[in-house]
């Protein structure tokens, strides 16, 4: 991670996703003061931690987004296919589950009698 080699820290700068979605959490001392790069946006903060997002982040942020859209939109379909052919054989369906609660019921009848 191309941040984490420009503050020469490899432990204390994490992504977050405390208020926005991949915020860079970088230790306060960093980036006090005249320190944060104007590349960074600050977006959040905790105790002793300063998050901020780039451009770059935004960006592939707005990618990321924009890929789960049409992943929604590609499920829908087939999501609406599945549910109408379960739907088209309820019947059967309907007669399997009465078929169990009917041995459910006896299986439990067979073990109260003992």
């Amino acid at each position: 991670m191309k941040t984490r080699q420009r503050f020469k820290d490899q432990r204390r700068i994490n992504w977050s996703h405390a208020k926005y979605r991949y915020e860079l959490e970088i230790p306060s001392e960093y980036v006090e003061g005249k320190k944060k790069p104007d590349d960074f946006e600050f977006t959040s903060q905790r105790k002793d931690y300063q998050r901020f997002h780039t451009k770059e982040i935004k960006r592939l942020i707005d990618e990321l987004e924009t890929a789960e859209e049409r992943l929604q939109d590609a499920l829908s379909p087939f999501l609406c296919a599945l549910f109408r052919r379960f739907h088209d054989r309820k019947e059967t369906w309907n007669a399997g589950l009465n078929l169990l609660t009917e041995l459910d019921c006896l299986c439990s009848l067979a073990i109260v009698s003992g």
